[in-house]
């Protein structure tokens, strides 16, 4: 497309003049309007909207231009992300911009970020998650490197971490494993680094996990339950089953609750019944999804008598699976379950899902 082209189309000479309106959604709207124009022309518009005096139309500008991906666009955003002058918050937007881009001309520049302690964490985390989506030469190595390293900065290793178990490296694992039972590492690098071993899946994690299971912080208990269930080693079972029943913060048996529905064990089908009489209505929500995903149709008369429960979101949630799992003879249930929420402050949003579900179950019937 030419340039007098792009200003003789009245949608692209719309959005050129509302880059000068003073609303910044309008603003912010034009600059990713002409982002996908894919046209050169668009440029230097795009470049001047990186001094915005909003951030949100600045890091639209920054899209934009990497979406482009145009030569002249790509020079001038890592010509400003390789100068720390730039503002930061800039830097961060071209930064993740490019990384989720998966622009190999960014490989080299980031390498250099990325081993350059003094340099913004947030850039240099965007950094490695750019590296890793390039498969950059020799990027595992680095990755266990950064972990290893307990003078980095703490975002760097923990999306290090976080990446390892994406990549599923496993010769991270002892480290992995040496990091998660250690005393001395932040709750949110351990936090972490459960999650990589539930996501790399060796077996050799079960019990390092399950041991975990038990520790201290709340926050390591809920990251180790979810490895759990990623890791799909049904000998865990027991030892979430006793979590479930026995441990004192919610959102650990919330997260226990999960682990067993990612397991789908028949056997477990009781203690998920139990749940449902859990005080906290997370537990209750999980508890009926678990059997859902376990149980399926046999469900049905559980969730049905959890349209009942005290808490709306566990009520709305039982009449949106009844509609996924439901017949033409969970209806009149349907029905009166619609009747009662009239009475309750979250009455109209229940009865509308409540509605969807019997406008499924009629759907179904209709196509059988």
């Amino acid at each position: 497309m030419s340039n007098g082209n792009l200003y003789q189309d009245q949608n692209n000479l719309s959005n050129f003049n509302l880059i000068k309106s003073n609303k910044w959604n309008d603003r912010y709207k034009a600059v990713v309007a002409l982002g996908e124009l894919s046209d050169k022309h668009v440029i230097t518009t795009l470049v001047q909207m990186l001094n915005d005096r909003s951030y949100r139309v600045q890091e639209a500008a920054v899209r934009s231009l990497v979406q482009l991906n145009h030569e002249q666009a790509n020079e001038l955003l890592i010509q400003k992300l390789n100068d720390r002058s730039t503002p930061p918050k800039i830097r961060i937007a071209i930064a993740e911009a490019f990384a989720e881009s998966e622009n190999k001309k960014i490989g080299p520049l980031f390498s250099l970020i990325i081993h350059d302690k003094n340099d913004n964490p947030q850039v240099r985390k965007y950094a490695a998650i750019g590296l890793a989506n390039i498969k950059y030469p020799d990027i595992e190595d680095l990755l266990i490197k950064l972990v290893e390293d307990l003078s980095e900065q703490t975002e760097v290793r923990y999306i290090a971490i976080e990446l390892l178990g994406e990549l599923q490296v496993e010769s991270s694992f002892a480290l992995l494993i040496s990091v998660l039972l250690s005393k001395n590492e932040p709750d949110e690098i351990r936090e972490n680094a459960a999650y990589a071993l539930g996501i790399i899946g060796k077996e050799e994690a079960l019990f390092p996990l399950i041991k975990v299971l038990k520790d201290a912080q709340v926050s390591v208990r809920v990251w180790t339950a979810n490895a759990l269930g990623h890791l799909g080693d049904k000998r865990a079972i027991p030892a979430l089953i006793e979590t479930l029943k026995t441990d004192k913060n919610c959102k650990v048996r919330e997260a226990s609750v999960y682990a067993l529905q990612e397991l789908a064990d028949p056997n477990t089908t009781e203690v998920l019944i139990q749940a449902l009489k859990d005080k906290y209505w997370g537990v209750r929500w999980n508890a009926i999804d678990a059997l859902l995903h376990i149980e399926g149709v046999q469900a049905i008369p559980l969730i049905s008598k959890a349209l009942n429960d005290r808490n709306s979101e566990v009520r709305k949630w039982a009449a949106q699976c009844l509609g996924i799992v439901g017949d033409e003879r969970d209806i009149p249930t349907l029905t009166d379950f619609i009747k009662n929420s009239l009475k309750t402050k979250s009455g109209l949003e229940s009865i509308k899902i409540a509605e969807k579900a019997i406008e499924k179950i009629n759907l179904k019937n209709n196509q059988n």
